[in-house]
């Protein structure tokens, strides 16, 4: 039986789809959901672009090189969200990094990792708190920005290591928590309102040898998926489900809650973007849970926008500027994403920033990176 060839025009056609698919989910962060609606969401679909685009090229080495130029195009057109999604720096060595650098991690320990079942089977919240304390204490951190950390019984381990510790709670009853541990003293704190019921947004004021410096930590609003919906999405994610109704319905359910923690998300966005603006002049840290991916448009306000404002402040992703791979900070359900970041002014420059991976206790990894003050 002769298998058919697929015609050279057809696979053109497929290839320029994959090139717009790629402009379109590269650059969906641009769009505000309150305003463009579904078309927003595109982003997440940007991983399978990329997968896409890269195959055509390899593709069309085995039968038209020339036409490799339209995934070349679409790729260098996407450079900028390409990679921020996943970065290609290498790391810089020890002794290429200046002395005299603050090392700051973020990290939501889902309580000391007594909110969710570890992967590794640790049965005992006093092995969490003892394995948290341990990274902690290899990584010596200057500054830790924790959420869903209060301090509490569990937090001993960690609080011993620091002198400064404070935190700000969500306004609802039993809200999660934001804690800020530190070498430094802390001045003052503010809540920042991002007109949400259970996530939390904060700002810690410290004396760094003098001189004021502004951390921001952030959980931005969560997707609101229950225990039932979490587990049925890892099941389709892994193929196990079979029922395409039930795909359907679980689908459209988990979709329409994607989009509507979104639209909140993007006004928490623009609430913190606002609070960095009018705090220009300061050297400004933000870092926790975003909740979104990094090519959204949460992302973008924050970054982005600030940076195209000639009258803001520059602002950088630490990761982006100096990590490597996709750096996915939520491996669970079947979910893969970079959700956590840590986002710094201009009066600093980051260096090896990068996720670790060895510790399993929450459901998300920690992220860290190194920063130098500039004058």
């Amino acid at each position: 039986m002769k298998v058919r060839r697929i015609p050279i025009y057809t696979l053109i056609i497929i290839n320029v789809a994959v090139a717009l698919g790629l402009l379109l989910t590269g650059y969906a962060a641009y769009l505000d959901p309150n305003t463009y609606g579904w078309i927003s969401l595109a982003g997440y679909a940007l991983p399978l672009f990329i997968i896409a685009t890269i195959a055509m090229m390899l593709l069309w080495v085995f039968i038209k090189k020339r036409y490799i130029l339209i995934s070349f195009v679409a790729l260098i057109a996407t450079y900028q969200p390409v990679t921020l999604y996943c970065p290609i720096n290498t790391a810089t060595a020890d002794g290429d990094m200046p002395d005299s650098l603050i090392t700051v991690l973020s990290y939501n320990s889902s309580n000391w990792g007594n909110l969710v079942t570890s992967p590794d089977k640790i049965s005992t919240i006093e092995e969490k708190e003892n394995l948290i304390a341990e990274m902690v204490k290899q990584v010596n951190a200057d500054i830790i920005v924790m959420q869903e950390s209060p301090l509490n019984e569990h937090s001993k381990g960690v609080a011993e290591m620091y002198q400064y510790a404070d935190t700000i709670i969500a306004p609802r009853k039993r809200g999660l928590t934001l804690t800020l541990f530190s070498r430094y003293p802390i001045i003052k704190k503010e809540h920042i309102d991002i007109e949400s019921k259970g996530n939390a947004c904060g700002a810690f004021w410290l004396d760094m040898n003098g001189k004021e410096v502004i951390v921001i930590n952030t959980h931005l609003e969560v997707m609101h998926f229950s225990m039932k919906e979490r587990t049925e999405l890892s099941t389709i994610v892994h193929g196990n489900q079979k029922d395409r109704d039930s795909i359907r319905s679980t689908s459209h359910t988990l979709i329409g809650k994607i989009y509507s923690s979104t639209k909140i998300r993007a006004k928490q966005a623009e609430t913190i973007a606002a609070f960095i603006k009018q705090h220009a002049d300061t050297p400004i840290i933000l870092a926790g849970d975003f909740n979104d991916i990094p090519n959204s448009f949460v992302h973008h306000t924050i970054v982005n926008s600030l940076n195209k404002d000639v009258h803001s402040v520059s602002i950088t992703d630490c990761y982006q500027a100096t990590g490597f791979g996709p750096g996915y900070t939520f491996k669970h359900f079947g979910i893969r994403e970079r959700i956590d970041n840590i986002i710094c002014s201009s009066h600093f420059t980051p260096y090896n920033c990068h996720i670790i991976k060895d510790i399993k206790v929450s459901d998300h990894q920690p992220i860290t990176v190194k920063f130098k003050i500039e004058n």
